[in-house]
């Protein structure tokens, strides 16, 4: 680091001094100067009474595998940053909050849905998708990645697996760019943002009310009829629980698809030697969207509580406490990653920590890499002189993205 990078956080850190930092415009375009700094001063730092931030490698993976942490806010000592008792409770319903026993039965009821072979089949209708989707937004010579490409891709995928008519897809990008909001702490949120939240939440619950009823009486070939009839140690999934985990396949499988692909698009702008190595040796494509992954994380940051003292980096955490882990800040640790910052398709060893880690590692992550393949393999074989005009971030930390990536091809 140098020296002047070191004048990016006050002497000591707080939440407002930390995330007012983090939320600066020039800062917030590219983070990891932030993130470099807090790795260096204290990889395991208190930043109020009762929460910590840790930024290490080694201590986001700990956290996140530990079997002594909670990923339900509600349970965290005093005031939790992200539990605002007038959000809706289905949000703490869904599966990447709840914990054992819930989370074991749940997880174990879906997780058989995502099955390597269902996962498979996708590949070659996500190329498809991407190849009339490029095909129209070539005759514009301008346009969007994120609004032509990244979004309809994601749409289209996650509503042929749950059997949403086609009709009907329009409401999805609506609900989702809503709900993104909802896996950042409420310190982080305002009331409005809760607001239209919980509108599109309760608009999307009576929608699948509605097409779980259909499906219970017509089953069809695909996802949400397979979720209907799913069953482990003679359990099932009831309605409000089926609505949960489509919810979720919107929030945390279509939202951080549609920031994968742009974020990669972004990294391989910088760097366009990478992206013409893409296009030339499609064999880098599994290393390709690892390393797009790890460079600049979908998911920035996870939470948990500390339902008993844990320790992390030597030092003992209190039951109790709230613990953000950093995951664009793990993923690039030196002491893990050689030249971190540096886009590398050959690193073969890439053990980041974009899907998280522990229980509730991403249900979705094979499919997120199908999609996002398919659609960095369009863009580099079929545009190989593409270049970025402007693009613009979007407002949400957890989730990190950009509300358009403007391109001229």
């Amino acid at each position: 680091m140098d020296a002047d990078s070191t004048t990016l956080l006050p002497a000591e850190i707080t939440v407002e001094g930390l995330f007012g930092t983090l939320f600066d415009p020039a800062v917030w375009a590219d983070p990891y100067g932030v993130y470099a700094e807090l790795r260096e001063r204290a990889p395991v730092d208190r930043i109020d009474e009762h929460l910590w931030v840790v930024s290490s490698h080694a201590a986001v993976r700990d956290v996140l595998r530990s079997p002594t942490t909670s990923s339900d806010e509600r349970r965290a000592t005093g005031h939790a940053p992200g539990s605002d008792d007038e959000f809706p409770d289905v949000i703490h319903d869904l599966l990447v909050f709840l914990d054992a026993p819930d989370h074991t039965r749940l997880r174990k009821l879906v997780v058989g849905a995502f099955t390597p072979r269902r996962v498979r089949s996708i590949e070659p209708r996500a190329a498809e998708i991407v190849e009339g989707l490029l095909d129209r937004a070539r005759d514009h010579g301008q346009f969007d990645l994120v609004g032509h490409v990244a979004h309809p891709l994601a749409v289209q995928i996650i509503c042929e697996l749950l059997g949403v008519p086609f009709a009907d897809r329009e409401h999805f990008s609506e609900w989702g760019s809503a709900l993104a909001r909802v896996l950042d702490p409420g310190a982080l949120r305002t009331p409005e943002q809760d607001r239209v939240a919980a509108a599109a939440i309760a608009a999307f619950s009576d929608y699948f009310d509605d097409l779980i009823a259909r499906r219970r009486s017509q089953p069809t070939d695909d996802l949400l009829s397979e979720l209907i009839v799913v069953e482990a140690d003679g359990d099932r999934l009831q309605l409000d629980e089926l609505i949960n985990v489509c919810l979720l396949l919107l929030v945390a499988g279509y939202e951080t698809t549609v920031n994968l692909v742009g974020n990669g698009f972004v990294a391989m702008m910088a760097d366009r030697d990478r992206f013409g190595e893409l296009g030339r040796e499609p064999s880098l494509m599994p290393n390709a969207v690892n390393e797009l992954l790890r460079i600049d994380s979908p998911v920035q940051m996870n939470i948990r509580v500390a339902i008993e003292p844990i320790e992390l980096g030597g030092i003992t955490i209190p039951a109790g406490d709230e613990v953000i882990g950093f995951l664009g800040a793990a993923n690039r640790d030196p002491d893990v990653f050689a030249h971190p910052d540096t886009l590398d398709f050959d690193r073969s060893v890439n053990p980041h920590l974009s899907f998280g880690g522990g229980v509730h590692h991403c249900l979705g992550a094979a499919l997120a890499r199908v999609e996002a393949a398919a659609a960095f393999g369009g863009i580099a074989t079929g545009f190989p002189q593409i270049e970025l005009v402007d693009c613009v971030r979007r407002p949400t930390f957890t989730l990190r993205g950009f509300e358009s990536v403007t391109v001229a091809v």
